[in-house]
């Protein structure tokens, strides 16, 4: 079994998980304000929104070099899964993951030590994808999925490949952050209009599985020359979360946080990103200018940010 780094530090104080109290034989509670059915009782009281930062999945993508991996090391107790290189010149917990078989290895280490890290990084997501691809290919017998030609078999093995050790590390129940790149793409409108959109880089099935689960969508870009992690999307920049109570204005509760500033380090970006959860930003700091993956950056077209 693969190992995986020891922290020196005490691991924070948490509740057992149902894995932990099944490996103890103890069995788990029964679920809280259901009503009959036992095992499978209806719940009769509203569940409530996470009040912890890192309980929550995040995808942050955007342009290379900007800080996505020295701001991901802020989270508490992170431990990086390094697809590619860039953990380098940091001072963190890291692994290095050659292939999708080394991954499942790690994950499976991860659910036997489910205390010892709060967040698990992926980075970069776009090339677990790639692993898990060539692990398919290599088990299946063949160099491409298109040259299957057997009306998308090929890719739904891959997807199911894919998305079951995905959601196994997030049943973990740590926070799990995955970081993508950006690009920007041709989009059309209904009334034959063309736009281009930043989104992240992973291929189309990936980004679709990825985008669909995680909690909070972040770009991180520039505007003009601030750096800003936007968590609002719109027709120019795919982004959004479904966190209900935090990143809204503390002037105004209705008025959704569209950006967070960085700041001139990582610290003080994930200190504003800590701040706007929650609900202390007082601007929504929506861009007056275009963000964009060229150095040229021009002011928005009226009614398109």
């Amino acid at each position: 079994m693969a190992s995986i780094p020891v922290r020196s530090s005490t691991p924070l104080n948490q509740p057992p998980t149902t894995n932990q109290l099944a490996t103890n034989g103890a069995q788990p509670p029964a679920p809280s304000g259901g009503s009959g059915g036992g095992a499978f009782a209806l719940p009769t009281t509203k569940s409530t929104p996470r009040d912890e930062l890192g309980d929550y999945t995040w995808l942050i993508y955007g342009e290379r070099k900007i800080g996505k991996t020295s701001l991901a090391a802020q989270f508490p107790d992170a431990l990086f899964m390094m697809f590619e290189p860039g953990g380098k010149g940091l001072s963190i917990y890291q692994v290095e993951i050659g292939s999708w078989d080394a991954f499942k290895g790690y994950v499976k280490a991860i659910k036997a030590n489910p205390s010892q890290y709060s967040t698990i990084v992926i980075d970069t997501i776009d090339i677990a994808y790639e692993k898990c691809t060539d692990y398919v290919g290599r088990r299946e017998g063949f160099d491409h999925p298109s040259e299957m030609n057997d009306f998308g078999k090929t890719w739904s093995m891959i997807k199911k490949e894919f998305t079951s050790v995905i959601l196994d590390l997030i049943a973990v129940g740590v926070g799990v952050m995955f970081l993508s790149h950006a690009t920007e793409s041709e989009f059309q409108e209904a009334s034959g209009g063309k736009y281009n959109k930043i989104i992240p880089t992973m291929p189309g099935q990936a980004r679709k599985f990825v985008t669909g689960f995680v909690d909070i969508i972040a770009y991180y870009g520039y505007y003009g020359h601030d750096r800003l992690l936007t968590i609002s999307g719109s027709d120019m920049v795919d982004a959004g979360h479904r966190v209900d109570g935090h990143f809204v204005s503390s002037e105004d509760p209705k008025k959704r946080i569209h950006s967070i500033p960085m700041g001139n380090s990582a610290a003080e970006g994930y200190s504003n990103i800590l701040d706007a959860f929650n609900n202390l930003q007082t601007d929504t700091n929506e861009p007056k200018v275009r963000t964009g993956l060229s150095e040229t950056k021009a002011k928005l077209p009226a009614g398109r940010r």
